[in-house]
């Protein structure tokens, strides 16, 4: 308990709540005090630390189409440290205890790349065939370097994932595709991103595009 030897405006020795004073010669010092400080800290540590975990989580389980999908950049090298980032930034909420994906925001890539439009997809009833449809922007620049469409599907309940580069070209704007058995049922994540099939001559790279999110199907 903290004593206050004059008048509050004198000062006061000991704890009042979360605030400390004491004297050092005729001052009087008063701070928050450290364990109010550390509860503070170790809240926000654990935050990140839980943010961190369920990036670094996704990352593992979709190695492939994040590193291809962040190595467009200028250190292609850095891919890793970019998904995370990025996953970290964009796609988690909350604090601790409760920290969660949205999986809506999940960023799969980036770059100048042409991006998908009104990118959607649905299921056959009692089958696993995926219909997709898209718009694409008419930049003849692109349209010329036969874009592929690269497709994510993620089952986050279960922890599968699969990828696949679509047949056909980003400009056919439609694609058939048969989901894998071992992706599960339930709630499926689509999510796509475009690659071009030349390297562009002013970067040295494929051109990229950053992801975007096609909504969800459910496979019984």
């Amino acid at each position: 308990m903290g004593k206050i030897d004059s008048g509050i405006l004198s000062g006061f020795r000991g704890k009042v709540g979360t605030v400390v004073g004491y004297f050092r010669g005729e001052q009087c010092i008063i701070r928050v005090h450290k364990k109010t400080i550390n509860a503070s800290k170790s809240l926000a540590s654990l935050t990140n630390q839980s943010k961190f975990s369920l990036a670094l989580r996704l990352v593992k389980l979709l190695t492939e189409p994040f590193r291809r999908g962040y190595s467009g950049s200028a250190v292609p090298s850095l891919w890793f440290s970019k998904a995370l980032g990025a996953i970290v930034k964009n796609a988690t909420e909350g604090s601790y205890p409760a920290v969660s994906i949205n999986y809506a925001k999940l960023p799969f890539s980036d770059g100048p790349g042409t991006t998908l439009v009104a990118f959607t997809g649905s299921v056959a009833a009692n089958t696993r065939q995926l219909t997709l449809n898209w718009d694409s922007e008419e930049d003849y620049s692109d349209n010329a370097q036969n874009d592929k469409v690269v497709l994510i599907a993620l089952n986050s309940v279960a922890s599968k994932a699969w990828y696949t580069e679509l047949p056909g070209k980003r400009l056919d704007q439609t694609a058939e595709v048969m989901i894998p058995e071992s992706l599960g049922t339930g709630t499926i994540y689509l999510y796509a991103y475009t690659v071009s099939s030349v390297l562009d001559s002013n970067i040295g790279r494929a051109r990229i595009s950053p992801s975007v999110f096609g909504g969800t199907v459910n496979l019984a």
